[in-house]
């Protein structure tokens, strides 16, 4: 190995030796004849002698007819999609805050929709049947209500009232039907139906989140009401035979909610499932309501007691965590949930009239907060899309029928709307902010 090395070193010497120097030492003569030397004309650069052929345009063979045909269907096909999604309004997402969309209401027992400041009626059914509580589709395309047919005023149909309100909505039985917000394709779901009794009150359907279901209830010969669900084609695609009433929609639309004279329960939309008692609270008879499901699917809200005493409460959809939201000596009830889940909303009874006024909670309980507004009637209320408003009912001077329909601003009450005179449920059209 020493040898080799030696040999290494001997041989680097010699390339070094014949090695000429780095620099030229013509280098400086060489700058001098460059600074004096012309560049090369433009003509002489390699890039001027390319073929023709590979530089100049090519003439574009021309197109057949037929093809250019294709070309413009193509186009005018583009335009058309452009034109409809133009004029296509955006859907709202099916939970959280909205913007706020046209009202309908069954004034007269008739349905209408208005603006949302209650201006611009317009009539979606005739006076020639008895149509009640509309319910808006999450998405804000469709219209769910209960159709009765008008009766001649006799045994059955009492003069306290002309028709078509001379009808209680037990007798005669019913349709659920579904139609457009202009009245237009208009199809019966469920017919022959009674959809309520002296121990069942009457509630709006309720659609599933992504539109293609309604939940309702609907009350045997046995005063028992069944629970049940149709798509929009009017299969029946589940029945919960003495299941009660107040069905409503988990958020993912897998589980329903609903009343029994015992308590609330919650099933899966399974025709073998067993509903689940999820509130521990004792109630009386008729004595629980809601519930009320929060839009991220946790926690349901419900009212529940002896008559004079209800007081609103929250729990688990597990049934875990229950607990009384600001409860009162006085009857609390009928909670609904704000569009974002952040508070509660109920009615509280004012005075020996069963008169109430709103109070708005926290969603942890905290910060109650009864709004000053006059005494209004009790009734089933709900928000607006956008979480400013709670519809409610002024009581006429003499406290013995509903003089209007509010629109309550929860900030300020002071700047609340009228919406339309006299009594009507209502249902607020959610759309795209």
């Amino acid at each position: 190995m020493t040898g080799q090395a030696d040999f290494d070193r001997r041989l680097e010497g010699w390339l070094e030796n014949a090695a000429p120097p780095a620099v030229p030492d013509y280098l400086d003569e060489l700058l001098d004849r460059t600074r004096s030397t012309r560049q090369r004309p433009a003509w002489a650069s390699l890039e001027r002698w390319i073929p023709m052929q590979l530089t100049m345009p090519r003439q574009v063979a021309a197109l057949p007819r037929l093809a250019w045909l294709l070309v413009l269907a193509l186009l005018i096909l583009a335009l058309v999609a452009v034109a409809i999604s133009t004029g296509r309004h955006p859907l709202p997402p099916p939970l959280g805050p909205a913007g706020n969309g046209l009202i309908a209401t069954d004034v007269d027992a008739q349905l209408s929709v208005r603006g949302a400041d209650g201006t611009a009626m317009r009539l979606l059914t005739p006076n020639t049947e008895v149509d009640l509580l509309p319910a808006w589709s999450a998405d804000g395309t469709r219209i769910a209500f209960y159709s009765f047919p008008v009766r001649e005023v006799g045994p059955t149909c009492g003069s306290a009232a002309p028709p078509p309100l001379c009808d209680s909505p037990d007798q005669p039985d019913g349709s659920l039907v579904v139609m457009n917000p202009d009245g237009s394709g208009r199809r019966v779901l469920a017919k022959d139906i009674r959809f309520a009794s002296p121990s069942h009150v009457l509630g709006a359907p309720t659609w599933s989140h992504d539109g293609t279901r309604l939940a309702f209830s609907a009350t045997n010969d046995d005063a028992t009401a069944d629970m049940r669900v149709v798509r929009l084609d009017g299969t029946e695609e589940f029945r919960h035979a003495s299941s009660g009433g107040a069905p409503t929609w988990s958020p993912d639309d897998r589980l329903l909610a609903y009343t029994m004279p015992d308590g609330v329960y919650v099933t899966p939309i399974d025709p073998n499932a067993t509903g689940q008692r999820v509130s521990q609270v004792s109630g009386f008879v008729l004595g629980f309501g809601g519930p009320a499901w929060t839009f991220d699917g946790k926690t349901l809200a419900f009212f529940a007691g002896a008559p004079g005493s209800n007081d609103v409460y929250t729990v688990g959809a597990d049934g875990q965590g229950e607990r009384a939201m600001a409860p009162t000596v006085a009857d609390e009830y009928n909670p609904t949930w704000a569009p974002d889940g952040s508070r509660l909303a109920f009615e509280r009874v004012g005075d020996a009239n069963n008169d109430i006024h709103f109070v708005v909670v926290n969603r942890d309980g905290t910060g109650a907060r009864a709004l000053a507004t006059p005494l209004l009637a009790a009734g089933p209320t709900s928000w607006s899309p956008d979480g400013r408003y709670l519809v409610g009912r002024l009581v006429s001077a003499d406290g013995s029928s509903v003089q209007s329909v509010l629109l309550v601003d929860v900030a300020s009450p002071d700047r609340s709307i009228t919406l339309l005179n006299g009594d009507a449920n209502i249902s607020w059209q959610r759309t795209a902010n």
